[in-house]
């Protein structure tokens, strides 16, 4: 539930980019965590609260950079009796202490060493957040990769260039193209499913060999949405390609002219921001925010603690504390914070969502120098982010992979 880019996961909430995880509150960044709340940047982690980057670890609390632990609190180790002292008082259902516990964890992530890239198990990857990949460049969010340039979103996928999500299941050979599930040799395509040898192609699934068609599926020969036979499709295909080459529109995604939704409602908004006027230079259109008069709440204040929380409280219109916006608590919703004993949250889900993108590195990189090996290296913190190691108030904290491994307890 109001999640972001979840493959394999059950009883997730409130997450992003989760993968093979069960029963995980507010985690980003994690594969293979079991019961685990605000963790982040983190695998084969169980049973754990308010972590950062650790790897194979159980029963942990406000800790960072550790691997193979068990029973740590504040990155010291702790008796079982001083964890569960450490969850009763953290996370008791209580809005007011896990607001405490959020501070707690924002000081430690402050104080924390960076890793330059998020790259794991990789082998000639630039990029960040790879995992078990390799003769990658530029190449972000991606896992079991190959080959992959340019590109954003890829799962067990080989042979991509400058695609957006290809994957899940393999995809080969796709070039410039939009959300693709087990295609091969696709190019100029968006949302194509299952299909191979496509070019410009929107929301077609089970085809071959189609050009410019939108819509259909289990089709062979088609252009512009009309059936050929092979031998038709194969003297016409050519004659197109020198058409569109002589125009000068062969090699180029779909124009932004033929988007439906104007910037700032894409998700592309998310990864690169734009302001109103940097959009419109670019040849995209703009949405104005349209003023909304939303709903008082028909309940003065959510309850302090989850355990004061009725089953009537589903029936209730609630208030973002941030952005007004009416919103909801729906019963599974209920059900997975009282059986993980957390409070109902304050704000909205777009405001949660805003809140985790806020995470996130830009989809970029940028040069930077190790502060402990003085080696030039490649990272995802802009030189004015506040973890870069140019600007960072506490300290040089961004490190290369080599040196950053030393620091892991």
């Amino acid at each position: 539930m109001y999640s972001y880019w979840m493959v394999k996961d059950t009883d997730v909430v409130d997450s992003s980019y989760t993968s093979n995880s069960t029963l995980g509150y507010e985690c980003t960044h994690g594969e293979k965590l079991y019961n685990t709340i605000m963790v982040e940047e983190s695998n084969n982690t169980s049973d754990s609260a308010f972590c950062y980057q650790i790897r194979g670890c159980d029963h942990c609390m406000f800790s960072s950079n550790i691997a193979n632990k068990s029973y740590y609190l504040f990155n010291k180790p702790c008796t079982k009796e001083e964890f569960e002292e450490a969850k009763k008082k953290y996370l008791n259902g209580s809005h007011t202490s896990w607001k405490e516990a959020i501070s707690q964890f924002e000081n430690i992530k402050k104080s924390t060493i960076r890793r330059a890239t998020n790259n794991i198990n990789c082998e000639n990857v630039t990029g960040d957040h790879m995992f078990n990949s390799r003769n990658c460049e530029n190449a972000f969010e991606g896992k079991d990769s190959e080959d992959v340039y340019n590109s954003v979103s890829t799962g067990d996928s080989k042979d991509l260039y400058s695609i957006y999500s290809a994957g899940w299941p393999r995809c080969e050979l796709i070039y410039y193209s939009s959300v693709s599930r087990g295609c091969t040799d696709c190019r100029f395509c968006y949302y194509c499913w299952h299909s191979n040898d496509l070019s410009y192609c929107d929301s077609c699934s089970s085809s071959t060999s189609c050009f410019g068609c939108i819509g259909l599926r289990h089709k062979k020969y088609c252009i512009l949405n009309k059936q050929y036979t092979k031998e038709e499709y194969e003297a016409l295909m050519p004659k197109i390609m020198e058409h569109l080459k002589s125009t000068g529109e062969l090699g180029k995604f779909f124009p932004h002219s033929l988007s439906t939704f104007a910037y700032n409602e894409t998700s592309a908004a998310n990864f690169y921001p734009l302001s109103k006027e940097e959009a419109l230079a670019g040849g995209w259109r703009w949405r104005e925010k349209e003023k909304q008069d939303y709903l008082p709440a028909t309940i003065p204040a959510l309850p302090e603690n989850i355990q004061d929380a009725k089953e009537t409280i589903t029936k209730e219109i609630l208030a973002c504390t941030s952005c007004t916006k009416n919103y909801k608590i729906i019963p599974q919703e209920l059900s997975f914070y009282q059986k993980m004993n957390l409070p109902l949250p304050r704000f909205c889900p777009t405001c949660r969502h805003a809140r985790r993108l806020s995470l996130d590195n830009p989809l970029e990189l940028f040069s930077d120098i190790c502060p402990k090996c003085k080696m030039q290296i490649q990272t995802s913190y802009p030189p004015n982010h506040p973890h870069s190691s140019k600007s960072a108030p506490w300290g040089e904290t961004v490190y290369c992979d080599a040196c950053y491994l030393e620091t892991m307890n």
